[in-house]
């Protein structure tokens, strides 16, 4: 569950089934905040490949106009004019370009460009960072990281493979790790998270009894379920049918009582009308 709200959702079509085959594959399990460590750790590792590659081909002599960049990065504006802040995107952008002219003249080499856009991705993953800037930033970075790609002759390889199929892996890396950001900045327990919650919060409140302890229930169990109701559980429970038997073993009931057979039952309901 990477936390995505329906028109984001929309938005991403069949990358969002990338990404989460993508997860599956490398087996990237955990809470949102953990998987985004592991994706960044395997990100880190292309472009530790990708700089030495580079490095080849700027000794080959293949290199970016600076002209194409810039008149990429002002065409990046007019998908952001009719935006809130586009005032503010449009100066980002401005920085941007004013830094690639103070660096580059006509030709810029591709090692200086892949640490422009690192470095460019990176500050969008600043969690103290405003989000539309960071999403502006990330446009940027792609935008450069598209312009590196166009340079590369055709056949070139890296580490054995194709360059091509390099580049692929290496692009799921990057938006697993911009949809994992998303994830770990949203506050949502999930279809999963709810029934822990909620088993969480009668166990508390059982054993505390009454109103004092039913309350208590009611405020921890949404933060423990944050804590274990996170993808692992999810990927380890699998599907609905497998779920439901997990949550209804016997050392479950008995921890949690037997009053917590309606309340899946009514979860269930409300998620297959919700698909």
């Amino acid at each position: 569950n990477l936390r995505l709200t329906p028109a984001q959702k929309r938005n991403l079509g069949k990358k969002l089934d990338d990404v989460t085959d993508y997860l599956s594959e490398k087996k990237i399990v955990g809470t949102p905040e953990a998987r985004f460590n592991k994706v960044s750790k395997i990100y880190n590792g292309f472009e530790d490949q990708l700089q030495g590659f580079l490095k080849e081909q700027d000794d080959l002599g293949t290199f970016v106009p600076r002209q194409k960049l810039v008149d990429d990065l002002e065409g990046l504006k007019a998908q952001y004019v009719n935006h809130r802040d586009s005032i503010a995107i449009d100066r980002q952008i401005d920085n941007a370009i004013t830094t690639l002219k103070k660096n580059y003249q006509d030709e810029a080499k591709l090692t200086g460009l892949n640490e422009f856009k690192r470095s460019t991705y990176n500050s969008a993953y600043n969690a103290a960072g405003d989000k539309v800037n960071d999403a502006v930033e990330h446009e940027i970075a792609d935008v450069v990281r598209q312009n590196i790609v166009d340079a590369i002759p055709e056949g070139a390889t890296i580490n054995g493979k194709s360059y091509l199929e390099f580049n692929e892996e290496y692009g799921k890396a990057i938006q697993a790790r911009r949809l994992l950001d998303i994830a770990r900045s949203r506050k949502q327990v999930g279809f999963l998270g709810k029934l822990v919650s909620i088993a969480v919060g009668s166990g508390i409140g059982t054993s505390a009894g009454g109103v004092v302890g039913a309350a208590a229930g009611a405020g921890i169990g949404p933060v423990v379920a944050e804590q274990v109701a996170g993808s692992a559980t999810r990927s380890a429970v699998g599907a609905t049918s497998q779920l439901v038997s997990e949550l209804l073993k016997p050392e479950v009931l008995e921890t949690f009582g037997r009053a917590l057979i309606p309340v899946i039952r009514r979860e269930l309901q409300k998620e297959q009308q919700r698909q």
